[in-house]
């Protein structure tokens, strides 16, 4: 049985090049995106690289205040009492906006590195994106050209987005299967 296949009109392609949400993009390696919650792992980890005690716990009111601005938990009334082992199975934000600064943006950063983050595989696929997780020197050297030198100064309050995998956190979902199978 003979199988009749039909390449498109160029037109057709051409649409498909040219359209915003790139549908013939391999997002799996090309597309960058905020990982938000399953970064949480990443932060954890950093968390108990600072030296934090898991078995700590953190009241979930369903907001969290840092300076004079609020962050809210996706669970609107709050998780109550989180320790760690909570935390990540709640996915409380709060835990995490409390306990991320005591580890620090440039632990997070490290933390990343070493579990698949900010890096490409010689998997025999090219074109790889290698994504970007923040730190101190990281903002530094984004706003290098920028003559307001504070928007070279890394503040905790970005931190808490970071976190939560937000902020400029961006990776890919090759990198997030990386990090599953590290950790």
């Amino acid at each position: 049985r003979q199988v009749n296949f039909q390449v498109p009109e160029l037109g057709i392609y051409r649409a498909l090049a040219g359209y915003e949400r790139k549908p013939l993009l391999d997002k799996t390696i090309n597309g960058v995106f905020h990982p938000g919650s399953t970064f949480k792992m990443t932060t954890a980890l950093a968390i108990l690289e600072a030296g934090v005690d898991p078995t700590e716990r953190v009241t979930c009111t369903g907001g969290y205040r840092f300076g004079n601005r609020g962050f809210r938990c996706w669970k609107a009334g709050g998780h109550g009492p989180q320790d760690m082992h909570n935390a990540i199975k709640n996915s409380c934000d709060v835990y995490f906006y409390h306990m991320c600064n005591r580890a620090g943006v440039d632990r997070i950063q490290d933390v990343a590195k070493k579990i698949g983050f900010m890096q490409t595989f010689d998997i025999g696929v090219g074109n790889q994106k290698a994504g970007s997780v923040p730190s101190r020197a990281w903002k530094a050297n984004y706003n290098r050209n920028n003559p307001n030198p504070e928007t070279r100064v890394w503040f905790p309050g970005e931190t808490l987005s970071v976190a939560i995998g937000q902020g400029d956190v961006n990776v890919t979902a090759l990198q997030l299967a990386v990090m599953t199978s590290r950790i």
